[in-house]
């Protein structure tokens, strides 16, 4: 039985990442989990965005360091954090807040707050210094240890031993998982974490294949941007 929840990644189906297309998609398919990527401008408001920079006629603007007024000008479609908790409480759907930048945190934090939204959450891209600081403002808040790539890069011994440090800072911090790039997920990996008790979270599987091989090795998540192909092999897988 296949029972590996889905994560649907900002953009998914070709759309405009963050984008209220984007979570109108969201709220028609349903997954499991919705994520969207959080920045903050110069004013302290939260907004969904990727990138570091919004660009115009090629000139970058970093939103760290811009207005909202200026940002919403130079990008119209631009969507802060407030009207997407909004839009995913109407529409029931539960939100990966993808912290771009330590930053932002602030900002996030505040919103998550007015908006009492903190059972319908869970914090992603978030290091040691990250989860602290947002335990503290919000005991209970789910939070996933973010693991670099280069971290995993390894071979042999080291992989393990990598292993088993970061399983056990999760552990040690209360986090509710791991938040690593399926790359870098070997059975190894995945055999010690279903032991310790510590969910992985994978991202980005868009291929047939690698989206099988996990599903059959039984990872907590998968992000990905073909819900469809998801939903398709975990019903064939299934029955």
């Amino acid at each position: 039985m296949i029972n590996t929840i889905v994560t649907l990644h900002s953009g998914a189906h070709g759309l405009v990442p963050n984008s209220q297309e984007y979570l109108d998609l969201a709220a028609r398919v349903k997954p499991d989990v919705v994520e969207v990527d959080v920045r903050s401008t110069s004013g302290g408001i939260a907004v969904l965005h990727h990138d570091p920079f919004v660009c115009q006629d090629g000139a970058e603007y970093a939103i760290e360091d811009s207005s909202w007024e200026k940002l919403s000008t130079l990008k119209p479609g631009l969507i802060t954090l407030t009207e997407a908790m909004k839009f995913c409480h109407k529409n029931h759907l539960f939100m990966n807040l993808d912290l771009k930048t330590p930053r932002a945190a602030d900002s996030v934090v505040k919103v998550v707050k007015k908006q009492k939204m903190t059972k319908e959450i869970l914090f992603s891209g978030c290091r040691r210094d990250d989860i602290l600081y947002l335990r503290e403002q919000i005991p209970n808040i789910r939070i996933l240890l973010n693991i670099d790539d280069h971290e995993l890069d390894l071979d042999g011994d080291d992989y393990m031993d990598a292993v088993v440090q970061f399983v056990y800072l999760a552990s040690e911090l209360g986090c509710c998982g791991l938040n690593i790039n399926y790359s870098y997920c070997r059975p190894e990996l995945i055999s010690y974490a279903r032991t310790r008790s510590m969910p992985l979270m994978l991202w980005t599987i868009d291929h047939e294949a690698e989206m099988r091989r996990f599903l059959s090795l039984g990872v907590y998540s998968i992000t990905t941007n073909r819900i469809d192909l998801f939903h398709k092999l975990q019903s064939e897988m299934n029955t």
